[in-house]
């Protein structure tokens, strides 16, 4: 198979046109406790606590006290066009994830709206939507059916899938022998021609040998410029390298966003604490 060059091409991005993907003042809120108790003798203390404030104070909610609300994403907003290459970064536990998953429909926002204008792919883990006792290549069945494909046309695209994850005969073993490597080519060839509008990829671009990685950073390439792709990393390099925009989170919220350069080297500057 002819590799592409390893220059990523410009991607044409037609502002004009409808967004793919709409993200609306998106917000996840989490109830959690501020109290754990780390052995049975502190739970029935803390119980009797409990018992105790209600007697003297009957008219205090005392649960009031133990939840807090947590924002993992508050007030997001922004657009992917087709042809945006949308790189997010941000500090671990920042909420990249978390926004992949609402995108992906894998999880709904507590406020907020999401407008989708084509199909999603997803790469958010090297397992995500595997099943692992099945084969490599019962999986790519599946997945295609999940995504409306009918066997004919799975078969269809199955040797270029094939021949761009390179398993061989490992294709016919159980997906949790796969090592990290083989389970990131099998998820690349997929998100690459079961042909989604909208890609999603969570920090998986530098997985694999450095043959593969090389055919990782092209996805770009294979995929062409009538999708939107976006690409959660902790690598700034990346970013420049790839992407044309970029979205920083910082505790939930949009610290800023915009040309991928700017965006990074502003990224960079933060982290490396020279403010």
């Amino acid at each position: 198979m002819t590799e592409p060059s390893t220059d990523t091409p410009a991607r044409s991005v037609a502002p004009d046109s409808e967004p793919l993907l709409e993200c609306r003042s998106i917000s996840v809120r989490y109830r959690i406790r501020y109290h754990y108790s780390d052995t049975f003798k502190e739970s029935f203390i803390h119980a009797g606590r409990i018992v105790y404030e209600k007697i003297r104070r009957r008219q205090r909610d005392n649960r009031g006290d133990e939840m807090r609300d947590f924002y993992a994403l508050h007030g997001v907003t922004f657009e992917a066009y087709a042809g945006d290459v949308i790189g997010l970064v941000g500090h671990n536990g920042a909420g990249k994830s978390t926004l992949l998953r609402q995108i992906a429909g894998i999880e709904e926002p507590d406020e907020g709206e999401i407008i989708r204008r084509g199909s999603i792919g997803t790469l958010l883990n090297l397992s995500s939507g595997f099943k692992p006792e099945l084969s490599g290549i019962e999986n790519i069945y599946l997945r295609g059916a999940i995504l409306g494909f009918r066997k004919d046309e799975i078969n269809k695209i199955m040797p270029k899938i094939l021949d761009f994850c390179e398993l061989g005969d490992f294709i016919y073993a159980p997906f949790k022998t796969y090592s990290a490597g083989m389970k990131a080519r099998l998820g690349f060839s997929l998100a690459m021609y079961i042909n989604p509008q909208i890609v999603l990829l969570d920090e998986v671009i530098g997985v694999g040998d450095e043959k593969f990685k090389r055919k990782a950073g092209n996805i770009f390439s294979y995929l062409g410029s009538d999708r939107a792709i976006m690409l959660a990393t902790h690598d700034a390099g990346t970013i420049k390298k790839y992407c044309n925009k970029c979205l920083w989170l910082d505790h939930g919220k949009m610290h800023m966003f915009g040309d991928s350069h700017e965006v990074a080297d502003a990224y960079v500057k933060f982290m490396s604490g020279d403010r």
